[in-house]
């Protein structure tokens, strides 16, 4: 497996910008009272521990996320780094980079896409000394974490649901196997995670 990204440059970029205060939430609307003139006031520095692969292997980092405060209503939010998404412990380029093997390039059985390689049959391990490896069932929760990304938009516009599941990306001709998808809403889910790859977290592909 090729390395993803090298990981020391990008969060020694992301701490620069935090310390230096160029990584702040100006001019994003507050999730509470919906305000896009708030001002964002420092509340706390957290420490979260996240994860990356480097040579097939799963390695961890400390960072430091920032909570703000909005002025107006006084709630506390997190401000994620754009290599992190809520929730996952995984930074966005593996996680993309392991569903791209399911969902595009060789549409992989899940078992196959947490394994080192095409040639390379080793699973991916954690590095923290106990042979634990990257699960097929990660892989799964994955794509259907990114399914839901649209699931706001699926219930507002029931209509659009049908073609919502095929974009520009693809044709209806696209098909996964079964050990890919082995019911309708499995299949469904592989083509909205899909759609969603190539158009919400492309960026980290």
């Amino acid at each position: 497996m090729a390395d993803i990204f090298d990981p020391d440059s990008i969060f020694k970029a992301y701490h620069r910008d935090l310390e230096t205060g160029q990584f702040r939430p100006d001019g994003i609307p507050c999730q509470n009272c919906k305000c896009e003139d708030c001002v964002w006031l420092p509340y706390e520095r957290v420490v979260r521990e996240v994860r990356y692969l480097v040579h097939g292997r799963v390695y961890y980092r400390a960072i430091l996320i920032w909570r703000w405060t909005c002025s107006r209503c006084k709630k506390t939010f997190r401000h994620l780094p754009p290599f992190l998404e809520p929730y996952k412990r995984f930074i966005t380029p593996v996680i993309s980079h392991i569903a791209k093997r399911v969902l595009v390039e060789e549409r992989m059985p899940y078992e196959q896409a947490v394994l080192i390689s095409k040639s390379d049959n080793r699973a991916i391990i954690y590095n923290r000394g106990d042979g634990s490896s990257l699960s097929a069932s990660t892989c799964w929760r994955w794509i259907q974490w990114m399914a839901t990304l649209l699931e706001p938009y699926l219930s507002e516009n029931p209509k659009s649901a049908t073609d919502m599941t095929f974009s520009k990306h693809e044709t209806n001709s696209h098909c996964f196997n079964r050990n890919q998808a082995k019911s309708e809403k499995r299949h469904k889910n592989l083509h909205l995670a899909r759609r969603v790859l190539f158009e919400v977290i492309s960026g980290f592909s």
